[in-house]
């Protein structure tokens, strides 16, 4: 054997060796916020927001870590994306770090305590039919109506991209706030069961005809914290939960193979699809994954983004047609870099901060990512009992799967308003419009 194999043959070891140790990094953090609080006493530990970034780094990490070689996606090409796999892995261990660091900062102030005590408990199932309607009401002009998740046959093309029109359409997050809110309900008075069934409907099939699955998710993760917190913390039914996960698993893999965004799911598309493979899950988090090693690998020398990202979140929800100053499509994206072409491709929090400032961004926005999810989780130790606390930790839970999966912090900015803050909001001016 010649001496150059035998170096790289040792070489590619040590550094799978060292991937390894990342994830066992990783997956130790699941088990002390994950596995361990599940035996605990005290039920509501399973329900901290580290747990539920944990378990998104599990679903874009570990598992996509674990597959080997991954070589489904045309855009891959002769691309070896193993070559960024440790830079990679580094990130997203040293982000997870610095989270749980920052997570565990000891605060005095509670940023939060407005909005909790801007819930009327008297109003919770009128807040819940409120924010439900205005979410739909607003969504409709922009979208249409449907009760079928199927595509009918006629794919709609929508040129309403606009930011205005966006607003509208983003709105459409609030029935998440109105089935959690409808949910509290049920859970005092079972004569709201039917109600909050037919909330609950409407905003999934909603949702899947959308074909945006973060919204399910978000929903998903912000009723079982509900359920699970409300009145006093409940332990998990495993025998429940599995198969719903299982079955939740699948509808986001169909939804992978048959989506048409605004448009419905074609579940005839399913026809063209291996059989061992139609009801499989979703394989974009494959996909996030190895885009991810490759903008670690190729992009060492992008321009340092530094605060663009932020400004850009700031600057987000101002029209450009009145503040034309706001800033522009970057000059070279990302994906320009990385195929010399622009496509959708995206990549995790951790790596939009490492593109910012490197090492340090990556530590800085782990850091500040812990103390958002420490202000949400202590309001909620604190005020056990409000339901204010409880339905603002439960829409964060959710948010946290877009906090980190999305490598955008416009984005991530926007959704966190519209699903977490917007809410609140607007039961302020309800409680006004409700107890005149």
């Amino acid at each position: 054997m010649q001496l150059s194999t035998i170096f790289e043959h040792e070489y590619s070891v040590m550094d799978n060796l060292t991937n390894y140790f990342y994830i066992l990094i990783i997956l130790f953090c699941f088990v002390k916020y994950g596995i361990l609080p599940f035996f605990s006493k005290d039920k509501s530990l399973f329900w901290t927001p580290i747990n539920f970034i944990i378990i998104v780094y599990l679903y874009y990490v570990v598992m996509p870590f674990f597959k080997g070689n991954i070589t489904g996606f045309w855009w891959l090409g002769r691309m070896n994306y193993h070559l960024g796999e440790e830079k990679f892995l580094a990130c997203v261990t040293l982000s997870l770090i610095s989270t749980i660091v920052g997570f565990h900062h000891v605060y005095a102030r509670n940023w939060l305590k407005g909005l909790n005590k801007s819930v009327n408990t008297s109003l919770i199932v009128k807040y819940g039919v409120f924010l439900f309607a205005i979410g739909l009401i607003c969504y409709v002009p922009f979208r249409g109506f449907t009760l079928s998740v199927q595509n009918s046959g006629n794919i709609q093309v929508f040129e309403d991209t606009n930011a205005f029109a966006m607003y509208f359409v983003n709105a459409l997050s609030l029935t998440i706030a109105g089935c959690a809110f409808a949910l509290i309900g049920v859970i005092d008075n079972k004569k709201y069961l039917w109600l909050f069934i037919t909330l609950l409907w409407i905003t999934a099939v909603t949702f899947i005809f959308s074909g945006f699955r973060f919204r399910l998710v978000i929903l998903a993760v912000s009723l079982a914290t509900v359920l699970h917190l409300y009145r006093s913390p409940k332990r998990i039914n495993l025998a429940v939960w599995i198969p719903i996960l299982v079955g939740f698993y699948i509808l986001m893999g169909i939804m992978d193979k048959t989506r048409s965004y605004s448009n419905g799911l074609d579940l005839s598309r399913l026809d063209d699809v291996p059989e061992n493979q139609r009801y499989s899950g979703a394989a974009e988090n494959e996909g996030v994954y190895a885009f991810s090693c490759l903008v670690m690998d190729r992009c060492e020398n992008y321009p340092l983004k530094g605060f663009d990202p932020i400004w850009r979140a700031i600057t987000m929800p101002f029209p450009r047609a009145l503040f034309p100053w706001k800033p522009g499509p970057s000059e070279q994206s990302v994906q320009q870099v990385v195929f010399g072409d622009e496509f959708g491709c995206a990549y995790i929090m951790p790596v939009d901060n490492w593109l910012s400032y490197r090492w340090l961004g990556v530590l800085a926005y782990g850091l500040f990512m812990g103390y958002l999810c420490s202000i949400f989780w202590n309001n909620y130790r604190k005020n056990p009992h409000s339901v204010g606390a409880i339905v603002l930790l439960a829409l964060f839970n959710g948010f946290t799967y877009v906090m980190i999966s999305r490598g955008y912090v416009a984005q991530v900015f926007t959704t966190f308003i519209f699903f977490v803050i917007l809410p609140f909001w607007i039961i302020k001016f309800l409680n006004k419009l409700l107890t005149k």
